[in-house]
Formats: C-alpha cells, structure tokens, sequence
C-alpha cells in the first residue's frame, strides 16, 4: 500500500510546476547541457553561436518550467565529450554553474 502511495505521490510531484525544483544531475555533451531537477523535469541549454562565452556558452534553461541562467565553463575553448557532472564536483575539466535567484548557485564539476 505505502509503495503505490509513494508512487502516486511521486507522479503527482512530477506533473506539478518547478517551484521549489533544485538542479540534481548534468550530463554535459558537446553542444547541450542537459539538466535533471530533483522533480523529474529535464532542462537543456543548446550551444549556438548566440550563446558562445570566451570560456564556454551560456543561457536559460529550455524545456522544463524554470528556466534558470547557466554557464558551461571548458578548459582552454575545448568542447567536452559526453560527461556526467556532479554537484560540488572538484576534479579537474569542465564545470556548469546554475544560477537559482537570491544568491544561490549550483556549481557541477568532475568527480
């Protein structure tokens, strides 16, 4: 009973709006960062030429309903190939910073 409950309360969760969704998983590709927040919705960032920084590309989260700022930082201009991120990552290579308003900032990085 507690499992179809859960479940339920999950899917509910899911459906519902962004308020309150904080980023939980990056997988940095190429051209696109694509962001999984903690309510399920995923988010993408799509490099282009508009969105070119000296450092990397940056932009507004698409696709799901916050669209917060991001920042895709590389080393020396490279393009990444396809990597997972985590949060407070401190290895060496590419980071993605998320900008959530008042302050806070979500920095993803190599393990």
């Amino acid at each position: 009973m507690w499992r179809i409950l859960t479940i339920g309360l999950l899917l509910l969760a899911a459906c519902g709006g962004g308020g309150g969704a904080t980023p939980e998983q990056v997988l940095l590709e190429r051209d696109r960062v694509t962001i999984r927040l903690s309510n399920g919705w995923p988010c993408v960032g799509f490099r282009s030429e508009g969105t070119v920084t000296e450092t990397g590309w940056s932009g507004q989260l698409a696709g799901c309903p916050v669209s917060y700022p991001y920042a895709v930082h590389l080393e020396n201009g490279t393009r990444p190939r396809r990597q997972e991120l985590v949060l407070a990552g401190k290895g060496a290579g590419p980071t993605v910073v998320i900008e959530g308003g008042g302050g806070r900032n979500w920095i993803f990085g190599t393990p």
